[in-house]
């Protein structure tokens, strides 16, 4: 499973904690182990993150960009070939 889902599932459970019947000590407890476990796999994300965009080119060429640069050059060829039918 993603850590994103498994946060927003510990997240579930922290929201659902208080009304479940548990002993107070029990809550606080729970509380502890959900709230510390959201913050390790935040920050795991965030590292995850962070190191995927290290490894990326920051010159690499832009598949938008291309797509832009292609439509453009099919215009100017439509362009060309409706000048040259009128002459």
């Amino acid at each position: 499973m993603n850590r994103s889902y498994i946060i927003i599932l510990l997240g579930f459970f922290v929201a659902l904690t208080p009304y479940l019947g548990f002993p107070q000590k029990f809550k606080t407890f729970l509380f502890l182990v959900f709230g510390l476990s959201i913050a390790f796999l935040a920050y795991r994300v965030s590292r995850a993150k962070l190191h995927d965009h290290e490894n990326h080119d920051v010159f690499a060429e832009n598949s938008l960009f291309d797509s832009f640069r292609s439509s453009a050059a099919e215009e100017g060829k439509r362009e060309e070939n409706l000048s040259n039918i009128g002459q």
